[in-house]
């Protein structure tokens, strides 16, 4: 290992802990009190009942397509579970904007996401089965929508999955363990 790539790990374990500091210390329920019997792992929560307001997900391929999936809960926080042929194996949680996902869910309405096609490619003839699917969900208080997505999509529908893909990678993510 180069010193190069220890002093990183180092900066990145330290910007981790940092992180999990400030969050831990400021988890408040909506009315201000802490919040009593959410899971805690690591000093990250997750209500057991909370619903995702938003997720991405790339299945597997022939190859060495990466394997994972993310959630983004309405608190901030995000699940990562990366599956195959990852930099992240494993589970994993960490704080994203939630501006930014507000902003990419408004994009996608403008850009007719809740108006789009289930599954594309729409005539299974063009389906490829070699190559990895993105499926995404989106919701907002009137509706939620999911699409899988292997091939011949609209530009529109590949925008916003760039733009889920960016926000995934802005996260740091924190290592759990699961019980």
């Amino acid at each position: 290992m180069t010193t190069t790539n220890r002093v990183f790990q180092v900066l990145l374990f330290a910007m981790m802990c940092s992180a999990l500091t400030v969050v831990s210390c400021n988890r408040k329920a909506a009315d201000g009190s802490q919040a009593e019997g959410d899971q805690v792992e690591e000093g990250w929560t997750v209500s057991e009942n909370q619903t995702a307001v938003a997720s991405f997900r790339r299945t597997g391929c022939f190859g060495q397509c990466p394997i994972y999936r993310v959630s983004f809960y309405a608190n901030g926080i995000a699940k990562y579970k990366g599956e195959a042929h990852v930099d992240y194996p494993g589970d994993y949680v960490g704080i994203y904007d939630r501006d930014r996902l507000k902003e990419i869910i408004d994009f996608a309405e403008k850009k007719g996401f809740f108006e789009m096609e289930d599954s594309y490619p729409v005539d299974d003839r063009y389906y490829i089965p070699d190559m990895s699917n993105t499926i995404t969900m989106l919701s907002t208080d009137q509706q939620t929508k999911t699409i899988n997505h292997n091939n011949y999509g609209p530009d529109e529908l590949k925008e916003i999955e760039n733009k889920l893909q960016r926000l995934v990678y802005s996260i740091v993510w924190q290592g759990i363990t699961t019980k």
